[in-house]
């Protein structure tokens, strides 16, 4: 055969196609052979394949072609298939087609698939060109039925330098849920694809959350980053009880209602999860200032990204920062600052190495405000649920029913029944302790008839003492007899006592 095709071309012919069977072939030759290269010579080679590994490119999953059929001229080389099988997943109407124009060789494979999404989803994740997308592709769990538009292309002298890929999956009622937001959306359709040059897009995307309508968008307009892969914002309404569908946490939360909320996705050196809600709708039945009507506006800003810390952090406008790890539920971790502020402190929180820790500095306090709360009578105290530290928190002014206490400095551990905490006010500095008390050789005790409580008052100023004489409700104790368990005795150690002005 006359050797007309560039050299790259003939090295590919050799290594592609690595099994299978040329059941016919036919060559054509068009004009004479001398001159040699004169434009008036052509030629042609068709051949019908059957069973054929067709490995076209070096660490990607080889083609297995049924039946095929190859053509060679001095433009192109192109296979044509009608059933081709790629990493488990089935091609339609497959074609690998090499352009044999002067200067460059662009290798074109187009295919279109009818299969389910699980089976697209892992062919995609074994392209070599899609592995900086691993994150997301391996995050997602998809289900229902799925089309496909597969194209990719590159120049066989360099390919790692032109490899385009376009691939446009097109979902019909699909169910898509994400272990990182552990979140499922359902009635997933529309068209989610991805380009090399853009990253991942989508059009006439639709899905339902929480049983509610999703509006998604999905493409590079929504960054201003250059490297990103993927950038999707979902708008939906959420109810404060879908929270505990979402994050199971062991106790009640204080409101009700159903706002509206923006949850932005990107993902570039590293994957970042945005969430922002006003919470206009939902009404909190707290003491201010993180109570709130149904209709008035409370910003809230949480963010997670895998840059460094995975950690979930949030932003509450005017009421709290908080930091979380929820990776282990057993051993879950965050912190709180309950400082009041109008934009995120310069230096982050940190996480304790277990449970809860409270901290911050808050302008006042009602404790007749938060007494008058059930906040535990459906589920279990914080607590028994999780440790919680309270460390260097502060109230400016301390108030109950309507006395002024002064400034109170708190630090405490809460871990099961097992209570130490040391408080101060201006008048006042004392420890309260509450533990268990085992009899000797027994493991487990009756809660009722082994806790013990001790106060211990290093200091009290009775010029401090806010005049309350009528406030006491039972101003006699029960008889032994009427006893319930939440009256345990407290034992009280005074070590002085002053006054003022004396």
């Amino acid at each position: 055969m006359p050797y007309r095709l560039p050299e790259r071309s003939y090295e590919w012919l050799k290594t592609a196609p690595t099994a299978g069977h040329i059941d016919e072939a036919i060559f054509l030759w068009h004009g004479g052979f001398r001159p040699y290269g004169d434009d008036g010579q052509t030629m042609q080679l068709a051949a019908e394949l059957s069973d054929v590994s067709l490995d076209y490119q070096l660490g990607w999953p080889p083609a297995q072609i049924t039946s095929g059929q190859l053509r060679i001229d001095d433009t192109q080389i192109a296979v044509w298939s009608p059933g081709t099988t790629v990493a488990g997943t089935t091609l339609e109407r497959a074609a690998v087609n090499i352009a044999l124009a002067r200067g460059t060789t662009p290798l074109t494979i187009q295919a279109v698939s009818r299969n389910n999404a699980l089976d697209i989803q892992q062919t995609l994740a074994q392209l070599p060109a899609l592995a900086f997308a691993g994150p997301i592709v391996n995050d997602l769990q998809i289900a229902g039925d799925a089309d496909t538009e597969l194209r990719i292309a590159f120049d066989l002298k360099k390919p790692s330098d032109t490899l385009d890929v376009d691939v446009g999956v097109t979902l019909d009622n699909a169910r898509i849920g994400s272990n990182l937001l552990a979140l499922q959306a359902d009635k997933v359709t529309g068209q989610i694809g991805y380009q090399t040059t853009t990253g991942f897009y989508g059009s006439d995307l639709s899905a339902t959350l929480f049983g509610r309508p999703v509006s998604v968008d999905i493409g590079p307009h929504l960054t201003n980053r250059t490297d990103t892969v993927l950038a999707a914002t979902f708008q939906f309404e959420a109810a404060v009880a879908d929270i505990s569908t979402w994050r199971p946490i062991s106790v009640a939360i204080p409101a009700e209602g159903v706002a509206p909320v923006t949850v932005t996705v990107t993902v570039a050196d590293a994957v970042a999860v945005d969430i922002r809600s006003d919470l206009e709708g939902v009404a909190i039945d707290l003491p201010l200032p993180w109570g709130k009507a149904v209709e008035s506006r409370a910003p809230l800003h949480a963010q997670w990204s895998n840059r460094a810390s995975p950690v979930w952090r949030a932003f509450w406008f005017g009421r709290l920062s908080a930091v979380a790890d929820f990776s282990l539920l057993d051993a879950a971790a965050a912190t709180i600052d309950v400082t009041p502020r109008t934009r995120p402190a310069d230096n982050p929180l940190a996480l304790p190495d277990s449970g809860l820790l409270l901290t911050g500095f808050l302008p006042s306090l009602d404790i007749s405000e938060w007494s008058s709360l059930d906040l535990s009578s459906t589920t279990p105290s914080l607590g028994q649920s999780m440790p919680v530290s309270v460390h260097a928190l502060r109230v400016g002014q301390l108030r109950w029913r309507g006395e002024e206490l002064g400034e109170l400095l708190l630090g405490a551990t809460v871990e099961g029944a097992r209570v130490d905490a040391q408080f101060s006010l201006p008048w006042l500095r004392a420890a309260f302790q509450q533990k268990v008390l085992l009899p000797q050789g027994s493991a487990e005790a009756p809660l009722d008839g082994s806790l013990t409580r001790q106060l211990s008052i290093d200091a009290l100023d009775l010029d401090g003492l806010p005049d309350m004489a009528d406030q006491w409700v039972d101003a006699v104790p029960p008889t032994p007899d009427k006893v319930s368990p939440q009256w345990i005795p407290l034992v009280v150690k005074v070590s002085e006592i002053y006054r003022t002005h004396n």
